[in-house]
C-alpha cells in the first residue's frame, strides 16, 4: 500500500514545519507544503488524485482558509481535512459545521499550538457524511417603483435612524442599531418591515443588506471624527447570508472607511438561512474579519440554543416579547434568565430588547442581561443627534459614567 498523501497550508514557516514533523512521526506520509491559498490551489488543481489529508490553517495570504475549503467541493474533496488555527473555538465550530455540510469531510479541529496527541486522536476518526446544499431560488416579482428605488440606492436617500444600547450596570453607551429609513419624493416614509416589502416586491431586497452595512461604516467613521467611537449593529437578510462575496464586500468596506471590524456588529434572525453551510460560511468570514455577530430574536424560534452553538456569535438578543413581560411574567423569566446563563456558558455578551418600562429594565439586569435596549433607553433617532442625546443623558445622570464604550458588546433589537 502506497504511503498516504498529504497537504500542509500553513502560512507561519515554524508552525508549518511543526505541523510536518508531527505528522511524520505519526507515520509514513508523502508530505506536500503551501505556504499561501494561490499556491494551495496550484497544488489541489495539478494532483491527479485526491489528496489522503489536507491540514488547513485559516488565516492565509492570498486566499482565506474558508474559501480554500469551499473549492474543495467544486473539484475533488480529500479523504479529511483538518483545520488548524488560532481563531476562537466558535469560528472554528462553524467553519467545520459548513465543510461537512458541504461534504468536506472535516475530521476536527485544532487551535495552535498542535499537540500530538490531539493530532493523532482526531486523524483516527473519521465524522460526518457527505451531504450537499443547494439553494433554493427564490422567485421575485417586479413593481413600477423600481427604477424608484434605484435611484434611491444610487443617490443614497435611504438613510437611517439609530436606537442606543446601554450598559446594564453604568449606564455607558454601548452600540447603537441601525433601521433602515426611506423618506420618498411625495413625502410618504417608509422603513422597517414596510420597506422591506417594497424593495422585495420590486426585486431589491437583497440589496439593502449591502447598503445598510455601507451606511453603518460611512456612521461609525463619521462619529470617530468626533471623537465617539460607536460600534453600529446591522439586520443582515438571507440573501446576505447566502452571498459567499458579501464577507469580502465588508472587508473592503472596512478598508475603504478605516473602521475596525469590532465596531461592525451583524444581526441575524431566525430565518432557514441559519441552517445552511453558506450561512456558517459568512458568519465565520466576517468573525475572521473583526465583524462581531449578534443571535437576533432569541427564544422565539424554536432552535434558539441549538443555533447558538453552531453560529460563531458574540452576542444574544432576547427577544422583545419575553423582556415585555418581565417582571411578573414566569415564561419570560425562565427564558431571559436561561439566555443569560446561556451567554454566560457561551462567553458571549446577552442584550435585553424591548425594554420599555424601568420595571422591566431593573428585571433584566437582576437576571444578568448586560444590554439593555428599548423605548426605556431611547427611541430610535436621526444619527446626528446621538451626540446631543449623549450630552443629556450625562447632564441628567448622577454617574460620569454615560459616555460611548470601546469596544462593548453588540447590540439588541426593539422598538
Amino acid at each position: 500500500m502506497s504511503a498516504p498523501r498529504v497537504l500542509v497550508i500553513e502560512d507561519d514557516e515554524i508552525a508549518r514545519a511543526a505541523l510536518v514533523r508531527q505528522l511524520q512521526q505519526l507515520g509514513p506520509a508523502l508530505i506536500e507544503e503551501s505556504s499561501d491559498g494561490r499556491h494551495a490551489r496550484l497544488c489541489l488543481e495539478r494532483s491527479a488524485v485526491p489528496f489522503d489529508l489536507v491540514c488547513c490553517d485559516l488565516m492565509l495570504p492570498g486566499a482565506d482558509g474558508v474559501e480554500l475549503l469551499r473549492d474543495l467541493c467544486g473539484r475533488q474533496a480529500p479523504g479529511g481535512v483538518l483545520l488548524v488555527s488560532a481563531m476562537e473555538e466558535s469560528v472554528l465550530r462553524s467553519v467545520a459545521v459548513s465543510c461537512r455540510e458541504r461534504g468536506v469531510p472535516v475530521l476536527g479541529a485544532l487551535r495552535k499550538p498542535v499537540r500530538r496527541e490531539a493530532l493523532s486522536r482526531l486523524l483516527g476518526d473519521r465524522l460526518a457524511p457527505r451531504s450537499a446544499f443547494a439553494p433554493v431560488p427564490v422567485p421575485r416579482s417586479r413593481d413600477t417603483r423600481r427604477d424608484e428605488i434605484e435611484r434611491a440606492f444610487e443617490q443614497r436617500t435611504i438613510g437611517a435612524e439609530v436606537q442606543p444600547v446601554v450598559d446594564a450596570r453604568d449606564g455607558r453607551l454601548l452600540a447603537v442599531e441601525l433601521f433602515a429609513h426611506w423618506r420618498r419624493a411625495d413625502g410618504s416614509a417608509l422603513s422597517g418591515a414596510r420597506l422591506l416589502r417594497v424593495l422585495e416586491n420590486a426585486g431589491l431586497g437583497d440589496r439593502l443588506g449591502r447598503y445598510m452595512v455601507g451606511v453603518a461604516l460611512r456612521m461609525a467613521a463619521e462619529w470617530r471624527s468626533q471623537g465617539l467611537h460607536v460600534p453600529v449593529s446591522v439586520n443582515v437578510d438571507d440573501a446576505a447570508l447566502s452571498d459567499l462575496a458579501f464577507p469580502e464586500f465588508v472587508g473592503q468596506l472596512l478598508r475603504a472607511t478605516d473602521v475596525s471590524g469590532e465596531q461592525l456588529i451583524v444581526e441575524v434572525g431566525e430565518g432557514v438561512a441559519l441552517d445552511h453551510a453558506d450561512a456558517l460560511d459568512v458568519l465565520a468570514r466576517l468573525r475572521m474579519r473583526g465583524v462581531r455577530v449578534a443571535l437576533d430574536n432569541f427564544g422565539k424560534g424554536p432552535v434558539s440554543a441549538s443555533r447558538a452553538l453552531r453560529l460563531p456569535l458574540t452576542e444574544i438578543k432576547i427577544d422583545r416579547t419575553f423582556v415585555r413581560g418581565l417582571p411578573d411574567g414566569v415564561v419570560s423569566r425562565a427564558v431571559v434568565e436561561f439566555a443569560a446563563r446561556l451567554a454566560t456558558g457561551l462567553g458571549v455578551a446577552v442584550t435585553a430588547v424591548g425594554v420599555e418600562t424601568e420595571a422591566q429594565r431593573c428585571a433584566a439586569a437582576e437576571l444578568g442581561c448586560a444590554g439593555l435596549q428599548g423605548y426605556a433607553i431611547a427611541r430610535p433617532m436621526a444619527p446626528d443627534t446621538l451626540s446631543d442625546w449623549l450630552r443629556q443623558l450625562a447632564a441628567g445622570s448622577s454617574s460620569p459614567a454615560v459616555t460611548a464604550a470601546e469596544p462593548g458588546p453588540g447590540s439588541g433589537q426593539s422598538r
